[in-house]
């Protein structure tokens, strides 16, 4: 297992170091704009206030006092949940379908192991790069943040809302392992679910423009831990225990499945 376990890690090395840069990066340009917006003398707030709910709703732009550099993070939030669910629905379905894609399939064949026991220690190598990331993305947010900080240390919040930002990585990447052991296609996995990322995205935009709409949140991972609701109320049980029953259930398929997959692998 352990040999599997670091060959994936070795496999998305580059990968997850082009990500972590990319976070690096966004975190940065992000806070920049909020000086620049200080800069210029305009009141962040009102500015925000003034646009429309259609724009509140696509940026996530309520509820924070953006004159703040931990209202201004909460607001850079959303993006950056976005970002790590696209890589983390990605990740699991590259790990799980790679294999078929690139005609290396023998390789597992050289392991005296269960079909259960290589789908463990790809997942397990799976949660380590997105461990990775997530320590990444806390670090370069308490530094970066802390740095437009004028107020007291705001280093508990940046990390609880990173927790949630990583519970939303897992559901994704156990969506893209489930959707890889289902699919006959390699490649399709991996387009179906970063249309499941947009389809829950715009979700998440159709909650905050329609009253009407408020039973989306049950149905986009975006919804659960939101950065006001993180701050404000702490987690919420019913999300946390849908998130429970999402990695569940798609575990379930995953296991059922990968032992049955293409009888290449066997």
């Amino acid at each position: 297992m352990l040999n599997i376990y670091f060959q994936e890690l070795k496999a998305h090395r580059k990968n997850i170091i082009l990500w972590s840069i990319g976070m690096i990066m966004l975190i940065v340009m992000g806070m920049a704009k909020m000086s620049a917006y200080q800069s210029s003398g305009d009141n962040i707030n009102k500015l925000f206030a003034e646009l429309p709910r259609v724009f509140k709703a696509i940026t996530g732009a309520t509820g924070f006092d953006l004159a703040t550099a931990k209202g201004f993070f909460a607001l850079l939030f959303l993006y950056i949940v976005i970002m790590v669910a696209i890589h983390a629905v990605l990740l699991g379905s590259e790990i799980i379908a790679k294999e078929e894609r690139d005609k290396t399939a023998e390789f597992l064949l050289t392991k005296p192991l269960t079909r259960s026991a290589i789908l463990s220690s790809k997942i397990l190598a799976g949660l380590t790069l997105l461990s990775v990331l997530t320590v990444v993305t806390l670090l370069a947010s308490v530094i970066i943040v802390g740095a437009y900080n004028d107020g007291a240390s705001i280093t508990n919040d940046i990390t609880k809302m990173m927790f949630g930002m990583f519970l939303i990585q897992l559901i994704f990447y156990i969506i893209g392992i489930a959707l890889a052991t289902v699919s006959k296609n390699p490649r399709s996995s991996s387009q179906v679910g970063a249309m499941i990322v947009l389809v829950t995205y715009l979700a998440y935009v159709l909650v905050g423009i329609f009253d009407s709409l408020n039973f989306l949140k049950y149905v986009t991972p975006f919804r659960f831990f939101e950065a006001d609701a993180i701050l404000n109320n702490g987690y919420s049980p019913t999300f946390i225990l849908m998130t429970l029953v999402i990695i569940l259930v798609c575990l379930g398929v995953s296991y059922k499945q990968y032992p049955t997959r293409d009888q290449t692998l066997t």
